[in-house]
């Protein structure tokens, strides 16, 4: 008896797996049971909606900060981080609009000329025309701010708004600026 058990699971077993394999085979050819059926699976070679806004913020982020730093370089040639920057920061570019990259290199710095040509050449060899590329030396001096800056003011609210009254930091003491709606709950009566 326990002969014809064996026998009957191992034939089940057969059957579920070349059930499975049907299965599969159908799935490769378009059959009834295609991803093409279900709009639950996406394609797996597409972009997604996330990656896109994660591409596009890192993008954003290179061109803000525009800086190359020596680790961006191997000697005087620009390494895989660099050339992804660089690749960031000239997806953030509008078509009309120069690509300026910042060398923050260190102060006496013998191989500045030659990173700042490896740069030019790199991003030429991109598709940038000359006299969109603008390499400058030294920090990018426009991604400093101080953070006390947005938090020097008094605020008021006013009809359901909140806004900035008067600043302790410049000459714009007094003036009316960013408003924002109030949420309910918080920040006041």
């Amino acid at each position: 008896m326990t002969n014809t058990t064996t026998k009957l699971t191992v034939g089940l077993i057969a059957l579920a797996m070349f059930a499975g394999c049907r299965s599969d085979k159908d799935h490769l050819q378009g059959g009834i049971d295609s991803e093409q059926n279900h709009p639950f699976f996406e394609d797996e070679k597409a972009e997604r909606a996330t990656t896109r806004i994660l591409n596009t913020q890192r993008a954003r982020g290179a061109a803000a900060d525009g800086m190359l730093y020596a680790v961006h370089f191997d000697g005087s040639r620009l390494n895989s981080l660099g050339r992804e920057k660089l690749d960031a920061m000239r997806a953030a570019a509008a078509d009309e609009q120069p690509v300026r990259v910042h060398l923050n290199l260190p102060e006496g710095d013998t191989a500045s000329a030659s990173r700042e040509q490896a740069v030019m050449e790199y991003l030429g060899e991109q598709g940038l025309e000359a006299d969109r590329i603008q390499v400058v030396i030294g920090p990018n001096e426009s991604s400093r701010h101080l953070a006390s800056l947005n938090a020097a003011s008094a605020y008021e609210r006013k009809e359901g708004q909140v806004r900035a009254v008067q600043s302790s930091l410049g000459d714009d003491a007094g003036s009316e600026t960013s408003f924002a709606p109030v949420m309910p709950g918080l920040g006041g009566k």
